[in-house]
């Protein structure tokens, strides 16, 4: 039976308290990050501190509805967006602007936030630019992390082995 190649319309619901519980179990297993990769055990202070921050971010309750994954055309305007300009033979000129928010563009559809008189704002470029750097590295960091299990899920499956009665051996093209 043949298997359906397009990308269904699926939303998922991301909580953001999972960004700091990640980055807490980050800093209580290696420790601080240092440049060069390398890392220093966290102090008691930092652990607590980190500890304090996934507490609020629980009590916060805040989320974000994503796209399960991009279809093609999505991953390319995902790139287009992010391409300041390309010419053959030559680097693509980033355009630094675009960094991580063309992928959030493309992934959010939804979100918890709300403006200053209670109401829940629409997810639109203006509102996500409005956004306060914290809560916009959180989104980045949940959708990062989203994208990345999602891929390893279609690489588990691409690489799961199906019927082994079938042979693996690829036909040479009649063209």
């Amino acid at each position: 039976m043949a298997r359906c190649r397009f990308v269904q319309p699926d939303v998922v619901r991301l909580q953001l308290a999972d960004v700091r519980k990640r980055a807490h179990e980050a800093l209580v297993s290696k420790g601080v990050e240092l440049p060069g990769n390398t890392f220093r055990p966290a102090t008691d202070a930092e652990i607590a501190a980190s500890a304090t921050r996934v507490a609020s971010a629980v009590e916060d309750g805040d989320w974000i509805d994503v796209k399960k994954e991009l279809n093609a055309g999505e991953s390319r305007k995902v790139y287009a967006r992010l391409v300041k300009t390309m010419h053959f033979n030559e680097k693509a000129e980033i355009d630094p602007e675009q960094v991580g928010l063309s992928k959030v563009v493309a992934f959010l559809v939804g979100w918890s936030f709300v403006d200053a008189a209670g109401k829940t704002t629409p997810v639109s470029d203006g509102a996500i630019n409005a956004l306060d750097g914290d809560t916009y590295a959180e989104v980045v960091q949940a959708i990062d992390a989203h994208e990345e299990a999602g891929d390893a899920a279609r690489e588990h499956r691409k690489n799961a082995t199906g019927d082994e009665s079938k042979s693996n051996q690829t036909l040479p093209s009649v063209a």
